[in-house]
C-alpha cells in the first residue's frame, strides 16, 4: 500500500491521534459496482478500524487512492449494504463522507459532491448534546434488534462512540464505531474539489459536554 504518510500524519495529528493508529486494516479487496449492473464503475471497500475517528478515516481513505464513500441513490445504498453483508462486516457504525456544516443545518459531502439522497434512521439527525457533526452507516451483523435499521444513517461526534467512557446502550451495539466505507473512482475521473480536513468540518473537543452525554441516551430509532 502506497501511503501518503506526510498527509496522513498531518490529518491524524490534527485529530489528536498518531499516523500509525490512523492506518486501518481492510476486511476485503475493493469490489467494483459495474456499469453493466447499473453502477457507476467505482470500487468500494469495507475497512475495519474500531479506533479510527472521522478525520483519521478520511486520511486513510485518501492514502488508499480514494475517499470516504458518498451515497447518492438507493441503488448505491443497496450495493453498499450487500458489500457489508458479503464482507462479514461486524456490528457497528461505519463512517462515510457526509458531515454537517458549522451551523448544523446543512449536510455536505466532504468532497463537495451534491447531496441528492438521504437514508437517515428514524429521529436522525438529532445532534445529541450538540456535538454530533459527522455521519455513519449503522450495521448489525446477524438478526439483532437493530438489524431493521441496517444501512441507515446516524449522526455522531467526530470521535464516534464510545466517547470518554460513555458506551452506547447494550441494545444499540450498532452505534459503536467499527470502521469506514472506502470509495475508489476510476483513474482519470474528475474529482470535485475536496473540503480541507479537518478545519473545514464542524469538529468539537473530545471532552466537550461529556457530563451531559453520560446523562442522556442516544435516541432510539423508531
Amino acid at each position: 500500500m502506497n501511503v501518503n504518510r506526510r498527509l496522513l500524519a498531518a490529518l491524524a495529528g490534527a485529530a489528536g491521534i498518531t499516523a500509525a493508529a490512523a492506518q486501518a486494516s481492510a476486511q476485503s479487496s475493493p469490489v467494483e459496482w459495474t456499469t453493466g449492473s447499473g453502477g457507476n464503475g467505482h470500487s468500494y471497500q469495507v475497512v475495519l478500524d474500531g479506533d479510527a475517528v472521522f478525520e483519521a478515516a478520511a486520511a486513510d481513505a485518501q492514502s488508499r487512492g480514494g475517499h470516504l464513500a458518498t451515497i447518492n441513490s438507493q441503488a448505491e445504498q443497496t450495493f453498499i449494504n450487500d458489500l457489508l453483508t458479503s464482507s462479514g462486516a461486524g456490528t457497528g457504525s461505519y463512517w462515510f463522507g457526509l458531515a454537517k456544516s458549522a451551523d448544523q443545518h446543512v449536510e455536505v459531502y466532504i468532497n463537495n459532491e451534491p447531496v441528492t439522497f438521504e437514508n437517515l434512521a428514524a429521529g436522525q439527525p438529532d445532534n445529541l448534546t450538540g456535538i454530533e457533526s459527522k455521519f455513519a452507516v449503522l450495521w448489525t451483523n446477524g438478526s439483532g434488534a437493530t438489524a431493521a435499521r441496517n444501512g441507515e444513517w446516524n449522526d455522531a461526534p467526530s470521535e464516534g462512540y464510545p466517547l470518554n467512557n460513555f458506551v452506547p446502550p447494550a441494545d444499540q451495539p450498532d452505534l459503536v464505531r467499527a470502521g469506514y466505507l472506502l470509495e475508489i473512482e476510476p483513474t482519470g475521473t474528475p474529482e470535485p474539489n475536496p473540503i480541507p480536513l479537518p478545519a473545514a468540518l464542524y469538529a468539537f473537543p473530545a471532552g466537550a459536554l461529556i457530563a451531559g452525554l453520560a446523562a442522556r441516551r442516544i435516541r432510539r430509532a423508531g
